[in-house]
Formats: C-alpha cells, structure tokens, sequence
C-alpha cells in the first residue's frame, strides 16, 4: 500500500514538474517573441505576374486607394531586372517634423519590384528599421506615425499571389538601440558623420546650381525630388551611372537570397544654403549590413567615387 501511495506521489510530482517546465518555456518564449529585431527590408510577397505588371498593379492600386504617392520611379541600368518607386506618405511628413532637418532624409520611402529566378518580389525599406537609424532618439516620440504609414501602405499594395511580410536583409537581428548607434565597425562613420557637398550664399543659390549640373550632367540623373518650403529643406535621388556607378558596385554587394534593390536611388540634401550626402561607408553598410570584410574590401573605393560624382552637382 505504502509503495502504491509512494508511486502516486511521485507521479503527481513528476506531473507538477512538468507543467512548471512548461510555464517557464512558454514564458520565455512569449518574451522572446516580444523583442522587436529589425531587418533593413520587408518582403511584402510574390505576384506571379512580370515585374512591369506588377508595377502597373501597385500605381493602380496606390491610385484607388490614395494614401501612397507616388514622386519617382527608377529603373537600374542593371543586369537583373527590377524597378524602384519613390513614395511619399503624410504620415512620413509629420514625423519628418518632430526630427531635425536631417532627419528629412527618411521622407522619401522606396519599394522595389524585383525578379528572382522566375519569380517577381515586392519589398520595401522596414520603416522602423530606417527610422532609428534617421531619427535616433527621436523614434520612440515618431514610431507612430511611422506605424500608420506601414498600415497604409499594407493595405494600398495589390493582390499578391504568395503574401509574407517578412524581414530580410541581415544575418544580425538589430535592436531599437543598435540601429539608434550603428556603425559597421570601429573607425568607421554613423549617422552624423555626414559629408558637406557645397555651401552658398542662399538656399536659392544652391538649388539653382544643382538643377543648373542635372541638366547638364552625363552621369548623375535627378530620380526624385522633394521639398519642404518653409524649413528650405530639399532632397533629390540621384541615379549613380558611368563605369564607378551603381553598375559597378551593386552586382558586388547585393548578392543575398533577395535583392536590396529598395537602397536605390542615392540622396542628396539641401538644408538652407548647404548641401549634405549620407557617407557611404554608412549608407552602404546600413543598406547591406551583412557585408563581410572581403566583400567591402572589393568596393573600398566606391565612398569616395560617390562623394566626388555627387560634388560635381554643387560646384
């Protein structure tokens, strides 16, 4: 009797041990779940149809729906085939207006249609992912703003035949902290290291100047522009060509399962009678952060080239 009695409680202990097990790994897993790692892209889906298709399927959709427009659309001088489109949402502006100037730079938005193998992708920047890096210790006081736009943009994309959503673009799951200091590695440049471009007398010097080098520039192609009027604040995207350009260096670096199309075009800014790049070595790296040493190494040159194609438009 004693040992049948020995043999339940044992039981019932080994029961009760097992249910605690189960609490504490449901518990961390909920609080593991909870962590928001950021990715530099979303993958929003597959469409099942060309990549200019798919493109007529966004603008008609983004058309009906009219919360997403639409300033620009680029198509790389690529070996892949893939087309860019430059959004603009008001969701964006009135976070832009919470950041300081520069954090203007994040107030154009890109999602790319891109081919893998015989599949056509749709994906985009990850709002958050760029808008800690943009607006640092600001986020927390925009991420909403940045929230409604997602929403926004979710529902204004077109039917998709494979829907995923899914983060993609770097090994290393990054934090809210990480990206707010991020840099690729020691010595190397952050967010406001960025490079002076010209000075002038005015702000209306400066873009009669730059507009004066687009018209008249073999290389250097205006994508996009936007501007903020009463802060005298612009920004353009550039198609970077010639033989140091985004043909040189992008079949290099975006190499990944997915392509990082959606880092295109490059900008530059214009902040009162200044005019400002992103350095590259952060831009580059921010956009493809899983680049190893060997892999930046074969484009060690490209900062400095963008640098010297970009100056030509403010001198």
């Amino acid at each position: 009797m004693r040992k049948l009695q020995n043999l339940i409680i044992q039981k019932v202990k080994t029961k009760m041990r097992n249910k605690i097990y189960f609490i504490y790994i449901l518990i961390f897993s909920i609080s593991f779940a909870k962590k928001d790692f950021l990715q530099p892209y979303i993958l929003a889906g597959e469409t099942g149809t060309s990549v200019q298709e798919t493109i007529s399927s966004i603008k008609k959709s983004f058309f009906m729906k009219d919360q997403i427009e639409i300033i620009g659309e680029y198509n790389p001088k690529l070996e892949n085939e893939g087309h860019i489109l430059i959004l603009s949402n008001s969701n964006i502006d009135k976070a832009v207006e919470l950041g300081n100037d520069f954090s203007a730079i994040s107030s154009i938005f890109r999602l790319a249609v891109f081919k893998n193998g015989r599949q056509t992708y749709i994906s985009y920047q990850n709002p958050h992912y760029w808008g800690n890096l943009y607006f640092q210790d600001k986020y927390n006081s925009i991420k909403e703003y940045l929230n409604k736009f997602e929403k926004q943009l979710k529902n204004s994309l077109p039917k998709m035949r494979g829907v995923f959503y899914q983060q993609y673009g770097s090994h290393q799951n990054f934090s809210d902290k990480d990206l707010q200091n991020y840099h690729y590695m020691f010595g190397m440049e952050y967010f406001n290291d960025n490079i002076l471009l010209g000075k002038f007398d005015s702000y209306k010097d400066a873009i009669l100047t730059i507009e004066n080098n687009f018209s008249n520039s073999t290389n250097s192609n205006k994508v996009f522009e936007k501007e903020f009027k009463n802060e005298k604040i612009k920004i353009y995207g550039v198609e970077l060509s010639g033989n140091k350009g985004e043909n040189h260096f992008m079949p290099i670096i975006d190499i990944s399962k997915y392509s990082h199309l959606a880092c295109l075009p490059y900008e530059i800014i214009v902040i009162k009678n200044k005019v400002f790049m992103l350095h590259g070595r952060f831009r580059i790296a921010a956009s493809f952060p899983d680049l190893t040493m060997v892999t930046f190494g074969k484009i060690m040159s490209t900062p400095a080239d963008i640098e010297k194609q970009l100056k030509k438009l403010t001198h």
